[in-house]
């Protein structure tokens, strides 16, 4: 994408597959696709916007590129693999999310869609829907561990998030 002759690069949001080990004994790797949409680099229009910084949504509106966002998601793919080692939050929006604190304790929060895809070659498919810095996020969220998100979507079990949880 390019604004005003500065080039910026998007592959890094290119889907990838990962995969996700269970914590049980014996039970099957999982092969989870990851794709970003454009909430992940991209802003809400406000009024003093310039137009070289429209970018459409691949649905019915358009936003704002933003650098800040772009220079935030350069991270997203790794904090997306460490996950597998971590916990996801649940959010009122029915859907999850990720917490990575940045400088200040000012969280950076992934949210994602998770679903089961029926395939010999996947597992699930995780859409990371937005991603932005979200200064009155609450300290504590009902989390769960990544792995076990991943492997009842997967094996269609119910998702039940457990206690609170400081991110």
């Amino acid at each position: 994408f390019v604004v005003r002759g500065t080039p910026y690069d998007l592959t890094h949001l290119d889907p990838f597959v990962m995969t996700v080990r269970p914590q049980t004994q014996g039970a099957p790797i999982m092969r989870v696709l990851v794709t970003s949409g454009c909430h992940c680099f991209t802003r809400d229009v406000e009024p003093m916007d310039h137009v070289d910084f429209e970018f459409p949504d691949g649905k019915r509106a358009v936003r704002t590129f933003c650098p800040v966002r772009h220079g935030w998601s350069q991270d997203l793919p790794r904090l997306v693999r460490d996950a597998r080692n971590d916990y996801a939050y649940s959010s009122r929006q029915q859907n999850f999310l990720l917490v990575k604190p940045r400088a200040g304790g000012v969280p950076y929060t992934v949210f994602f869609n998770i679903l089961r895809k029926n395939s010999k070659k996947l597992s699930a498919v995780m859409s990371v829907v937005s991603a932005y810095e979200k200064p009155k996020l609450p300290a504590e969220l009902p989390a769960m561990p990544f792995v076990a998100l991943v492997g009842n979507t997967a094996m269609k079990r119910p998702i039940k998030v457990g206690p609170l949880r400081k991110w």
